[in-house]
């Protein structure tokens, strides 16, 4: 579904294109037809659903190398502390 921004006084001229209303965004939509009549409608900033997918992706997937990066350093420090532990544990037996 597109979203229109249909002033009232324009609304039958854009219902007659095939628009329908929707009751609880209480906003003009274009139903799966060719929306290219529609562009002189069209909200700003408007991205369909597969432009907003792939957004979606794009930061999970740069979330995702973010938390690798950090479960890298985690998982480093933690060897660090470990090695550090047993060297101390190694000294000190008698």
């Amino acid at each position: 579904m597109i979203y229109l921004n249909v002033p009232y006084t324009k609304k039958d001229e854009a219902n007659k294109l095939g628009t329908k209303w929707d009751i609880d965004k209480k906003q003009w939509y274009i139903p799966q037809v060719d929306s290219a009549l529609f562009t002189k409608w069209r909200l700003p900033n408007f991205k369909t659903k597969s432009q907003e997918i792939v957004e979606l992706h794009e930061k999970i997937a740069q979330q995702d190398e973010a938390f690798d990066s950090l479960r890298h350093k985690f998982n480093t420090a933690q060897d660090l502390l470990e090695s550090r532990e047993a060297s101390y544990k190694g000294a000190y037996r008698y």
